[in-house]
């Protein structure tokens, strides 16, 4: 029988454009991490919205997502099963949640799981614990500025220029831009190299 040792589940989502009640949903990374954040297990899917989604095609360049993943992907209901039996599988207590800009990820997760019937994401799934990758670089941001200082982190985007991707040096697949998995991974890696500089 399998373990429940998952603390930390990492989110980053990927959308049809930036308003969760007109866009869609199109692909979602969840990594399961321990106390250590080492990857126990992940759920990696595309998502086919509802015809309802209107895809900006703006996001859709900067995502890369062909319609024709789209299309191939899994519905808003089999996704939501999919996702809850990741927890199930994984967690004894509600995970805590790592993401960069998680207020954009947790909208498209509540309005899909709401699409697809399902209720209690907030609060009695996931809770109300998270880390968020953004926030912290705002933080340090705010004591530089209490110092009189240089910004340590002048740009907290994960991907522009200038941002956490480029100052931490994170390059190769693993961390590609704009994939779900990508994000994830370098959300991970970045907290964990904001945790070795500043503690």
């Amino acid at each position: 029988m399998k373990t429940k040792i998952g603390i930390y589940l990492a989110i980053d989502t990927e959308a049809s454009g930036v308003l969760p009640y007109k866009n869609g949903l199109i692909e979602v990374a969840a990594v399961v991490l321990d106390k250590h954040l080492n990857i126990l297990d992940q759920l990696v899917v595309d998502i086919k919205p509802p015809k309802s989604a209107k895809f900006d095609p703006e996001a859709m360049k900067v995502n890369g997502i062909s319609m024709e993943r789209v299309e191939n992907g899994i519905s808003y209901k089999k996704f939501c099963s999919a996702f809850l039996k990741l927890i199930k599988d994984n967690f004894e207590a509600k995970p805590v949640i790592i993401a960069q800009f998680y207020p954009f990820d947790n909208a498209y997760l509540v309005n899909v799981f709401d699409k697809a019937g399902y209720s209690g994401l907030n609060g009695e799934i996931l809770g109300n614990d998270y880390i968020d990758t953004k926030s912290l670089t705002n933080s340090f941001n705010l004591i530089s500025r209490i110092k009189g200082e240089e910004l340590k982190y002048p740009v907290t985007s994960l991907s522009k220029k200038g941002g956490l991707k480029e100052k931490f040096g994170l390059n190769g697949e693993q961390f590609k831009s704009h994939t779900a998995l990508g994000d994830v991974m370098m959300t991970v890696e970045v907290l964990k190299k904001l945790l070795d500089l500043e503690y």
